[in-house]
């Protein structure tokens, strides 16, 4: 018989051997020899019963311990089978991915709460009740024919597909879905998973509408518009109003920056650069550029970064050469009048808004009898004492926007000499008049006095018939 001190250390040993396959077949065949050779080797019966006995004893220990462990090890994998059964299932009803099961047929048999929560269903039996394939799917095509092609190919990977919530409105998922086969090669069930994708297909919808808006603007505009790289220093696109502007052709671009920009204004453009790398935008601010043919294209420019990782930028270019052509013109006709009116033999005197004096031609300073026009003066001092009432009701008139003409008399030393004076106002605005002109006529006294009175005949019309006449006190 096996001794009772050596059965603990039979189990420990027994318990290994267990682990291993081969070490239990070969620990049975052992027991198994050792009692057959007892058995013949001693020939006798009792010798005989003792082997038998201590066979069975060793044989019942190894049952004991297998069973033992068979028992843990079957626990063991009940706990872990529980165990990834509940992560599954907290990992299936909580990922924000919908995912389903279908049938060989294409009724849907399981869903999770991602996918109920997409389309609009409060539980998993309320949508495997509604009927998906006729009522939730919308395409493209039908189930069935998606179905189909997954048990051809064995799954569809990243299909765009339509569905409709229970409140009507459609959304759009990107799904998978894979046929599951049996031992027998027979498809058993569908297996698929699906991605909310409407904002980002809409964002994306959104984005396209607004290139195409910036493009057919960026076409048709009436200024010069551009999108060149910072980093590359190079002008990339220009739309037909820059082209011509600058005098290139369309199949030049890209051309670098540096060659439509003249060396003077480099210095500016590198302020410039500064200012789109700090604040992401800059202008509007005058510059000049080199045409095509050499001419230089004076314009109003403004850019702002589109992609500052990538350098890349769009500005607007405002041709400033019908303001430049207009300002030389209106220099010209000023330098012309002012010339004019020095020429004049006729008196004339110019006053600001402010009623004052602010300039007078030679004859106005012969008449006067000084050497420069008395510039701040006001007409009431020019012409003398006595006149301050009717000059006053002229000068309201005339701001008011009419064109007086009046009798004054001019005091000069000790004499005074009769004179007409004509009121023009100036009517720069389109409003009130911002000043007048004064024109005096040497010319002889009428028999009878006219004062500026409201009732004096004004000149027929106003200059521009834009004027507004209201009163204003003198």
């Amino acid at each position: 018989m096996v001794p009772i001190p050596a059965l603990p250390r039979v189990r420990v040993h027994g318990g290994r051997w267990l682990r291993r396959p081969a070490l239990r077949s070969a620990a049975l065949l052992l027991v198994a020899l050792a009692a057959a050779l007892l058995g013949a080797g001693r020939g006798g019966g009792a010798w005989l019963a003792a082997g038998a006995g201590a066979a069975g004893l060793v044989a019942a220990v190894l049952a004991a311990i297998r069973l033992r462990t068979l028992g843990r090890e079957v626990r063991q994998a009940g706990r872990a089978r529980a165990e990834w059964e509940r992560r599954h299932r907290r990992l299936y009803d909580n990922v924000a991915v919908g995912a389903f099961c279908a049938d060989p047929q294409g009724r849907l048999t399981a869903a999770n709460r991602g996918f109920c929560t997409l389309l609009g269903q409060r539980s998993e039996a309320e949508l495997l009740a509604a009927g998906f394939a006729d009522h939730a799917y919308v395409g493209p095509g039908t189930f069935e024919a998606v179905l189909l092609r997954a048990r051809a190919q064995g799954a569809v990977e990243n299909l765009e597909m339509r569905l409709r919530r229970t409140d009507g409105l459609t959304v759009t998922v990107l799904a998978t879905i894979q046929a599951i086969w049996d031992e027998a090669g027979e498809v058993t069930a569908f297996e698929g998973t699906a991605l909310d994708v409407t904002r980002e297909r809409l964002a994306e919808s959104q984005r396209r509408s607004m290139e195409r808006r910036f493009r057919r603007l960026f076409d048709a505009s009436a200024v010069g518009m551009l999108a060149g790289n910072l980093r590359r220093g190079t002008l990339e696109e220009a739309n037909p109003a820059l082209i011509e502007l600058f005098g290139l052709r369309p199949s030049e671009l890209p051309v670098p920056l540096a060659r439509v920009i003249p060396p003077e204004q480099r210095a500016l453009h590198r302020r410039l650069r500064a200012a789109l790398e700090a604040e992401g935008a800059a202008g509007p601010l005058a510059a000049e550029y080199l045409a095509a043919d050499g001419a230089r294209v004076p314009v109003v420019l403004s850019a702002a970064l589109v992609e500052p990782q990538y350098g890349e930028f769009v500005a607007i270019l405002v041709s400033r050469a019908p303001e430049l052509d207009a300002e030389r013109r209106a220099a010209h006709w000023q330098a012309l009048h002012e010339g004019l009116l020095e020429a004049l033999p006729l008196p004339v005197a110019s006053f600001d808004g402010e009623r004052r004096l602010a300039r007078g031609n030679r004859a106005l300073c012969a008449l006067l009898g000084v050497a420069s026009a008395p510039c701040g003066a006001g007409l009431a001092e020019l012409l003398g004492r006595g006149c301050e009432r009717a000059v006053s009701e002229a000068l309201a008139r005339g701001v008011g926007g009419d064109s007086v003409r009046l009798a004054v008399e001019l005091e000069v030393g000790a004499a005074r000499r009769g004179l007409e004076l004509i009121l023009i106002p100036d009517c720069r605005d389109g409003a009130t008049a911002a000043g007048f002109t004064a024109v005096l006529h040497d010319g002889p006294w009428p028999a009878e006095p006219r004062t500026a009175s409201p009732a004096a005949a004004p000149v027929a019309g106003r200059p521009d018939g834009a004027c507004r006449n209201d009163r204003r006190t003198a």
